[in-house]
């Protein structure tokens, strides 16, 4: 019964560990700091809206701009961007339309979308500017 005790503890650490280290591998970043999302309405019609979404990382008292893209959300027909930066192709993730700037940042916006923290504020701060606009 103990033998069988320490290979479930035993079992039980190991998947814990590796669903750990596949989280962080996820993670585009790994430094400990805090992830803040800001968006602003640039322009909509027909229910069909832009937004700029910017992901910042704050650390040891500093603030630094991580990805700046516009992001087409809502009932758009054909979506279309600029495709100003080849590093950041135009795509298409979790139903919204990402598209480059023409200003390069060290990450595209989808990448540090993968981080489910990040992309929930994303979410909150996309919901946020929509809603704002349609009362």
């Amino acid at each position: 019964m103990k033998n069988l005790f320490y290979c479930l503890v035993g079992l039980l650490f190991f998947s814990c560990n590796s669903i750990a280290q596949t989280d962080q591998e996820r993670r585009p970043i790994t430094v400990n700091g805090v992830f803040s999302v800001a968006a602003d309405y640039v322009s909509g019609v027909n229910g069909c809206f832009t937004v700029n979404v910017r992901v910042y990382l704050t650390w040891e008292g500093q603030t630094v701009l991580l990805a700046n893209q516009n992001v087409q959300v809502g009932e758009c027909g054909q979506r279309r961007g600029t495709n100003a930066n080849p590093d950041c192709p135009d795509q298409v993730f979790k139903g919204d339309y990402f598209y480059s700037t023409k200003d390069k940042y060290k990450y595209c916006l989808i990448d540090l979308l993968q981080d489910e923290v990040i992309y929930s504020k994303y979410v909150i701060e996309k919901n946020r500017v929509i809603n704002a606009v349609k009362k």
